[in-house]
């Protein structure tokens, strides 16, 4: 997928990718009763929490690279 096609969609921050991460474990896990399937849901809320995570800091550090390169 071309990156430019969402270029200033969203912004983020490491806290923001932190919270998101998180945030989807525990939809994953407790919302949506991940436990019930013992190590398999613990595993899939872990990997999705990983992958949300991923996301975001990408996303933060592609603006913090932009930034750089606009200061020089």
């Amino acid at each position: 997928m071309d990156g430019s096609k969402r270029e200033g969609k969203k912004s983020a921050s490491l806290g923001s990718a932190i919270a998101h991460g998180l945030f989807r474990f525990i939809k994953m896990y407790i919302i949506k009763r991940g436990f019930l399937d013992g190590r398999h849901g613990l595993l899939l809320a872990i990997l999705s929490a990983n992958t949300t995570f991923t996301r975001y800091a990408d996303l933060w550090l592609r603006e913090y690279m932009k930034k750089q390169q606009s200061k020089k």
